[in-house]
């Protein structure tokens, strides 16, 4: 359940990375998708969703501070593909993303 909540966590930084205007240029995007608010906004929706999936698994109180923990492991995660990949970042948050709506599907419907 964690690995989910850290998939919804990474794909969240990765569009707020992706929507900004100091990391789009870095990235091989077309340009619609540059700098867009919509990038943003679902970087934000998808750290809600990762926010409420956390603590309805693990309670509030372990929630909160397991999700905590798990934002820093991925925005430092994200940062380095950034860094040393720019080019995958978009590859790897979009495939990233896949794996996080299965993996609540997955565990909503069993």
């Amino acid at each position: 359940m964690n690995l989910i909540t850290f998939t919804w966590v990474f794909v969240g930084f990765c569009a707020l990375c992706m929507g900004t205007k100091r990391y789009a240029d870095r990235l091989p995007l077309s340009s619609p998708l540059k700098n867009s608010p919509g990038l943003r906004l679902s970087g934000w929706i998808c750290l809600l969703v990762s926010v409420i999936f956390s603590i309805t698994v693990n309670g509030a109180a372990i929630g909160i501070t397991l999700w905590f923990g798990l934002a820093s492991v991925a925005a430092g995660l994200v940062m380095l593909c950034l860094a040393y990949t720019p080019r995958w970042t978009p590859g790897v948050g979009a495939l990233t993303g896949l794996v996080a709506v299965c993996g609540t599907a997955f565990t909503w419907l069993f």
